[in-house]
């Protein structure tokens, strides 16, 4: 209940972002005029749906660990011990919440007039779609922090960025008209962009800091994880993936 609380005051009654950066306002100001609530009231509903399909994932796998301790707290602490396993557990959990997440998207895309209903809109969705999961990934952290790998509980923020933002490309290339072609790095780069600007708003903070280059310089290196992942995945029949 806390975390519905929390995000309700940070992305909805918190956030302007949409208001009061000029940036945002050319780019998606035309959008967002047709939406049936504020911008900051669509991003608190992502947060939420997103956490309430992550957490389903992991009462799915019902993974030894449930059993012990399954926080989704990332920091340091006496439960921060690294294992692959928990990294598996969590791209699995995150991957199932990104594409149901994906067709609430196409779904609120689909609200718009006919004539809305075009390949740059819902790129926009998307990339908003994208800012309010990082933000939300964020939230555990005090400040930005260096891209790692085979530490802590959770992948890096990027890391968990680069699959959901590919599940979240895949599932809809499959579900929207044959035409269009989304650009699965604009809508990454937009949503770091967005988060930027919503913790600058909001906290006061450049907690998502350098985040834009390191995605970029580090892009091999996250792929290279990510498929080493998906690979050992194989090994865990609890997985969402397999059932």
């Amino acid at each position: 209940m806390g975390t519905v609380h929390s995000l309700y005051d940070l992305f909805y009654q918190k956030n302007t972002i949409f208001q009061s950066h000029d940036l945002l306002l050319k780019n998606y100001g035309g959008l967002i005029e047709k939406f049936d609530v504020p911008v900051g009231h669509f991003m608190f509903q992502f947060g939420i749906l997103f956490t309430y399909y992550h957490e389903r994932a992991h009462l799915i796998q019902t993974s030894p660990l449930l059993a012990n301790w399954f926080s989704e707290q990332s920091g340091n602490g006496p439960h921060n011990t690294f294992s692959i396993e928990r990294h598996i557990l969590e791209m699995d959990a995150d991957i199932d919440a990104a594409q149901h997440i994906c067709f609430h998207l196409i779904e609120y895309w689909k609200k718009l007039n006919t004539e809305d209903r075009t390949e740059d809109n819902i790129q926009k969705i998307l990339s908003i779609g994208v800012a309010s999961i990082f933000s939300y990934f964020l939230l555990y952290y005090k400040q930005g922090i260096k891209i790692y790998y085979r530490q802590h509980t959770h992948p890096h923020p990027l890391i968990r960025l680069s699959y959901i933002v590919n599940c979240l490309s895949q599932v809809a290339k499959i579900n929207l008209p044959l035409s269009f072609q989304l650009d699965q790095n604009a809508m990454s780069q937009n949503g770091i962009v967005i988060a930027d600007l919503f913790y600058k708003e909001v906290f006061h903070s450049s907690r998502v800091g350098n985040a834009l280059a390191q995605s970029t310089s580090e892009g091999r290196n996250i792929q290279e994880y990510v498929n080493e992942l998906l690979q050992l995945a194989g090994a865990f029949p609890n997985l969402v993936m397999k059932r």
